[in-house]
């Protein structure tokens, strides 16, 4: 039994050493003749005006060979069927009945649902005509984000409310602490979210407006 665990082990790291060697020779590929291609094209296979459009045609074309290349090996690959809930569906049924069971996690399932509206604020992209409406979206998105984020990063420290879920029997114990570790997780999410979010008001109308002004505070 160790010896094909160790056998598998080192055709795993030795699939994985000839991928990555395959997207570091890809990217320097890219980096030293491609982008020349776009700009200076292929005197005189290719001219100048048409580098642009072959700098994406090859990569294109490349991908498009690997795909048939690894749909074409399909027969060979091993397969293994799923055994067991799907992890998704599991760790949400565990995270609603552990939630459901005490405040801690009441709240926490409710700063995951606030986090979920973010959709308002690229929805307030949208809404240009109308500016009311569209600071009306922008506002809301903004409080349910802070909201969600505030409850994930001070609720979410202690676990003991999710592995109490364990008790009913439905669900291992491994199972249960795997989802509380996921969910000590939150904060850190919860934080990327709320940066995602700054991040993209790089290009808001406050922001290149801010960039042509005049930002010195002393004459």
């Amino acid at each position: 039994m160790s010896q094909t665990f160790s056998s598998a082990k080192l055709e795993f790291d030795a699939f994985f050493n000839w991928f990555y060697w395959a997207i570091n020779v890809g990217s320097t590929c890219s980096y030293i003749f491609l982008t020349n291609l776009a700009v200076q094209g292929l005197p005189p296979l290719i001219p100048a005006a048409f580098g642009y459009f072959w700098s994406f045609l090859i990569p294109t074309i490349v991908f498009s060979l690997g795909m048939v290349v690894f749909v074409g090996g399909r027969h060979a690959f091993v397969k293994k069927p799923a055994r067991g809930k799907r992890t998704l569906d599991s760790v949400a049924a565990i995270l609603m009945r552990a939630g459901l069971n005490s405040t801690r996690g009441m709240l926490v399932l409710s700063g995951v649902v606030a986090l979920l509206p973010v959709a308002l604020t690229i929805l307030s992209y949208f809404v240009t005509g109308h500016s009311h409406l569209h600071v009306g979206f922008a506002i809301a998105g903004a409080v349910l984000i802070g909201y969600g984020a505030l409850i994930l990063a001070v609720f979410c420290q202690k676990t003991t409310w999710v592995v109490a879920a364990a008790t009913h029997g439905e669900y291992s114990f491994q199972q249960v602490t795997q989802v509380a570790q996921l969910v000590r997780l939150a904060p850190f999410f919860s934080v990327l979210v709320v940066f995602l979010a700054v991040h993209a008001q790089q290009t808001m109308n406050f922001t290149l407006q801010g960039c042509q002004m005049d930002l010195r505070m002393f004459p």
